[in-house]
Formats: C-alpha cells, structure tokens, sequence
C-alpha cells in the first residue's frame, strides 16, 4: 500500500470515528428520561405530557384572549392622550410616566407593551395569589391593569 493511499485510509478512519463519536454524543444529549421499565410507567408518562400540554394550551389560549379583549376594550391610539382619569396613555392604554418619551407607536410596538403591562400584573398577582387557580389569576391581572395594582389590593 502506498504511503499515498495509507494517509487516505487513516483520513477516512478517524472521520468515521469521530462521526460515530459526534452522533453518540449528540444522541446522549436528547435523551431526556431513563428508559422505561414497563408499559405502564410508558402510558403513565404520556398521559401526564398530553395532560401538561393540554393545560398549557389552555392557558395560553385564555392569556391571548384577555389581550385580545383588553385590546378591543381599550383601542390603539397611536399617539399620546389623557385618558378618562387624566393620565397620559398610549397604544392600547398604556400608562406614560415621566421618564417615558413616546411620539407615535405602531400597532406591533403598542401591543409589545401592552403584553409588557399585562405581564407586570400578572407577576404581581401569581406572587401575591399563588393559591388561586390561573383563570382567577388571569382575571385579577386584568383588573389591575385596568384599576391599577393599589386598587386591587385593597
């Protein structure tokens, strides 16, 4: 064999073994879970991801929803204006404060910051209220974005 084809032979080898290295490798990385000893324990386990999705799924339909609502029930107004407390708002009722310097927003940007309000109360409410079922948190995140978190303290 020559020297030339030898080299070629070895080139190919340690591809192939470091390919068979990279695939174990990457294999081990998506393994999530140990094996499953039995059926049971398989069915378990799927029945509990489809639960855990089907929850999931759930929540987040109900989270775009009361966006959805507070967007209708609020309106986009692209400029700043004075609600009907006298505060200064924008988009889709998005409270301006002093540090805040807003001209124009589009209606993508409004509702960015409609969902950046929104979850500010929600956070606020699951810290508060973590006894309480999502729906309920969902709702009283709405009243305090539209009452203001003091209001629904009290």
């Amino acid at each position: 064999m020559s020297k030339h084809n030898l080299f070629l032979t070895s080139v190919s080898i340690l591809t192939i073994l470091a390919i068979v290295l990279l695939v174990k490798e990457v294999h081990q990385e998506r393994t999530i879970r140990e094996p499953y000893t039995d059926m049971e324990q398989f069915d378990e386990a799927f029945v509990q991801e489809q639960e855990d999705k089907a929850v999931y799924s759930a929540e987040k339909a109900l989270y775009d929803y009361t966006i959805d609502f507070i967007k209708n029930h609020e309106g986009y107004v692209a400029e700043p204006y004075q609600c009907a407390a006298n505060k200064w708002t924008i988009g889709y009722g998005h409270r301006t404060y002093g540090h805040e310097s807003y001209k124009h927003l589009t209606e993508v940007e409004a509702e960015a910051l409609l969902r950046t309000d929104f979850d500010v109360r929600l956070d606020i409410v699951m810290e508060k209220y973590p006894e309480l079922s999502f729906h309920q948190q969902i709702a009283l995140a709405h009243f305090a974005f539209c009452c203001g978190v003091g209001a629904m303290e009290k």
